[in-house]
Formats: structure tokens, C-alpha cells, sequence
């Protein structure tokens, strides 16, 4: 069995994949979501490692639709591809139901989607930890 499977258990008796993934999110910069009365802001430190890397090709945050936002702490590509994910979500339900999409449920299928790719073959969890933030028409200002 390799040290890359997702059911190999550390000494301290945790899996060593989920371990990873969350050594990856403390390592990452700090990111921050302030909740205001008719808004929030969302804020991320990017630090870049070198002088190489082009300061435009990182983002650390992403419009997931025009009301709502979205920041990570962790690995990137990880990000990009949430990213990718959640707005086609967002699409999907703005296309069947007509209506927007909550950013608490936005957050509980993102949850869902880092359970199952903590819990399958094949995949890895990811490494990121992620705020969502957005305004309800209902319940106004969110973060989650």
C-alpha cells in the first residue's frame, strides 16, 4: 500500500491525506470577510514566493456571481477548480429554478463537495479553506 492512499493512518493515528490537506490551508496566506450592515468585504494576503512568478496570474479571490464572493487559504489549483465548480452550480440553479442561489446554500454544497473528496477513492481532499460571502435577499450580509 502506498503513503498516498487515502486510508493510511498517520502515527498519531489521523489519515495522513486529510493531514496534508490542512497543513497545506495553515500554510497558506491569511485571508479575512468582514460583515457590514448592507455588505461584506473580503480580503486576501498575497504573498508571492519568488520575484519569478507574474503578480497578475494569482487570485485569491473570485466573483462566484454578481452578489456573491468567494476566498481560500491553501493551494491554488485546488481553488481554481472549486471555483470553476461552484459557478457552474450556481448556473444550474439559477437556470432551474429561476431564482438566486443562497450563499448558505452555495457554503453547504461546497461542504458536501469537500466531504465526498474526503471520503472517495481515487481523489484527494483538497487543500484549501475557503469563506463564502454574498448578500440574501432574505437574511442580507452572509459569510460562511
Amino acid at each position: 500500500m502506498s503513503d498516498y492512499s487515502l486510508t493510511t493512518f498517520g502515527e498519531g493515528g489521523e489519515l495522513t491525506m486529510v493531514r496534508n490537506a490542512l497543513t497545506a490551508v495553515r500554510n497558506g496566506e491569511t485571508t479575512v470577510a468582514i460583515r457590514a450592515k448592507n455588505g461584506v468585504v473580503i480580503a486576501a494576503e498575497k504573498k508571492l514566493p519568488t520575484a519569478l512568478i507574474d503578480e497578475t496570474s494569482i487570485h485569491k479571490i473570485g466573483a462566484l456571481s454578481d452578489y456573491m464572493g468567494v476566498t481560500y487559504s491553501g493551494i491554488g489549483p485546488d481553488f481554481q477548480a472549486v471555483l470553476m465548480k461552484m459557478r457552474k452550480d450556481i448556473q444550474a440553479y439559477h437556470a432551474r429554478y429561476l431564482d438566486r442561489m443562497t450563499p448558505f446554500m452555495a457554503a453547504k454544497g461546497l461542504a458536501e463537495l469537500f466531504q465526498e473528496y474526503t471520503q472517495s477513492g481515487g481523489v484527494r481532499p483538497f487543500g484549501i479553506g475557503v469563506i463564502v460571502a454574498g448578500y440574501s435577499e432574505e437574511d442580507g450580509p452572509q459569510i460562511y
